[in-house]
């Protein structure tokens, strides 16, 4: 737990490969767990590596995060900045096809200081598919989302 914070602030500087690896292993992480625990995934999804996922996720999945936070540190350098403008056409690319896929009104949820029990599954469900978006694009567009995304 005490490298946790030390990846962290190297994922914004990772290989853009790395990143869209990580982003996969998000994808199967909230598969499992809005299949398992719905909840659990949402307080996943909404507050990130501060919830422990220890036991709800399998060990294979555990393992590529773990190959992967090698990697994230070996791979980590200074990287160009990319401009605000870039990556915000980017994320409204993304936020459309969302938007397109799930309705206006269930993206809404997003928006929303507190989510529904009720709504947990679905807002785990969305937040996995708007990562599926992102490593669909162009390696260097999904690269520069997630950079930018990790340095918030």
């Amino acid at each position: 737990a005490q490298l946790l914070p030390l990846i962290e602030s190297h994922k914004a500087r990772a290989d853009d490969q790395v990143l869209i690896e990580y982003a996969r292993v998000m994808i199967d992480q909230y598969q499992t767990l809005g299949r398992s625990n719905p909840t659990l995934c949402y307080q996943y999804a909404a507050f990130g590596s501060k919830v422990s996922l220890s036991n709800a996720i399998p060990a294979a999945i555990t393992q590529r995060e773990i190959a992967l936070q090698e990697r994230v540190i070996l791979t980590s350098a200074e990287r160009p900045p990319i401009p605000e403008s870039v990556t915000n056409a980017l994320l409204t690319r993304v936020q459309q096809a969302m938007i397109r896929r799930f309705g206006a009104a269930r993206m809404a949820m997003f928006q929303l200081e507190q989510v529904e029990p009720s709504q947990h599954a679905d807002y785990c469900a969305i937040t996995g598919a708007f990562y599926q978006e992102i490593v669909g694009m162009r390696p260097v567009e999904a690269g520069a989302i997630l950079r930018a995304i990790h340095a918030r």
